[in-house]
């Protein structure tokens, strides 16, 4: 896999720590596959993440040397974002014994308030998200995002914790992450953030589910998309989705990205037919009805009129050249009149009707377009 490398740095426990990730659960791998499922779709994606319209995502990158490291995703934009994956969160205080999921809560947390204050004007990164599967609390998957997105409109509570509406629910739910923040803020600076500070940091915090276990309705949702959008056999859907956890597990090891031709060259290195590129797709239309247009000036050559009617030849010249060129390059040369033109003319129309991609070129004609569009550039230009 040829990828670029993130540049990341660990030692001691934090490697452990990171080693052990990878050899548990593998959720992260499964979070990143579906990332790079939307890369591959481009246009056709839709990712309800708050990003700015007609932003699309880029590449994705895994163990990066940012605090938040388990996940980074690029953008078409200036700015990528960070990504802290959580297979399970509870909104719990994670002081207690508990199932582990409320300390899990105040390290993302803490990962994230540590890159809010690495980059706090938000010119690298601008959203801080903490991705988590279905197992987590309904506080996590439906009260967080809420919260968080009123704070996003500003100017209307006097304070933070007003954005619960008097729900006390809402209210354990908002105090728990704030105060997370706040202790991880203390313990990066050596003091507690005022209100402006604190309100900026859930400005840019994200909390998204992403159900991508084994059957999961987002796996599921994936693997349609590859049918619909990126592979040209649906049948292939299910092995694409392994082959892209394949290809994160390998991206998190080797702490690299990839971007859409690396993911595309994945699949098609392990035999999977792809679509055309989205970003292709205009100047492959334009190339087809360049070939079009080039097909009908030569169907005139191609056939032999005799008053009214139309005399058609059964050359055996087009399927010599089409089995030669089966297996290798062809010229085709010949004295004037002896069915050149007619000859690839056939051909042309031949795979066309099969479905091939064929692009017809007529040289004589591009010379001309050459010339005439020398000339328009030289009566507009003081320099010729």
């Amino acid at each position: 896999m040829n990828t670029q490398k993130t540049g990341k740095r660990r030692t001691g426990a934090a490697n452990a720590g990171g080693v052990a990730a990878q050899a548990g659960p593998d959720y992260q791998n499964r979070v990143g596959a579906w990332i790079a499922v939307q890369i591959l779709a481009e246009q056709a994606a839709v990712v309800s993440w708050h990003l700015p319209e007609g932003t699309a995502l880029e590449w994705v990158g895994a163990e990066s040397a940012e605090p938040m490291d388990d996940l980074e995703v690029g953008t078409s934009r200036t700015w990528s974002i960070p990504i802290q994956v959580k297979h399970r969160l509870s909104a719990d205080s994670g002081k207690g014994q508990g199932d582990g999921k409320g300390a899990a809560l105040a390290s993302a947390i803490e990962q994230c308030v540590r890159q809010h204050l690495k980059d706090p004007a938000s010119s690298r990164h601008h959203h801080l998200l903490v991705v988590s599967g279905p197992r987590s609390t309904k506080q996590i998957k439906v009260d967080l995002p809420l919260l968080l997105n009123r704070l996003r409109a500003p100017g209307t509570y006097a304070s933070i914790l007003d954005a619960a509406l008097g729900d006390k629910r809402h209210e354990r739910t908002l105090g728990v992450v704030i105060e997370h923040a706040k202790q991880s803020w203390q313990t990066e600076t050596g003091r507690q953030p005022d209100e402006p500070e604190l309100a900026a940091f859930l400005a840019r915090l994200r909390f998204e589910e992403l159900d991508v276990d084994e059957d999961g309705r987002d796996a599921r949702e994936a693997k349609r998309v590859l049918a619909r959008d990126v592979l040209r056999d649906p049948r292939d859907a299910d092995a694409a989705w392994n082959l892209l956890i394949d290809a994160l597990r390998t991206l998190a090891v080797q702490r690299a990205r990839a971007d859409r031709a690396v993911l595309r060259r994945i699949l098609s290195d392990a035999g999977k037919d792809l679509k055309i590129s989205l970003g292709f797709d205009q100047d492959v239309a334009n190339l087809r009805g360049y070939t079009q247009r080039t097909r009908r000036l030569l169907a005139r050559r191609a056939e032999i009129r005799v008053g009214a009617e139309v005399v058609k030849l059964r050359r055996l010249t087009t399927e010599a050249v089409r089995a030669a060129a089966e297996v290798g390059h062809v010229a085709v040369v010949g004295e004037a009149g002896a069915g050149k033109t007619g000859t690839l003319h056939d051909l042309a129309v031949a795979l066309e009707e099969e479905g091939r991609d064929v692009l017809l070129i007529a040289a004589d004609k591009v010379i001309a377009e050459a010339a005439r569009s020398s000339a328009r550039t030289c009566r507009s230009s003081t320099i010729c």
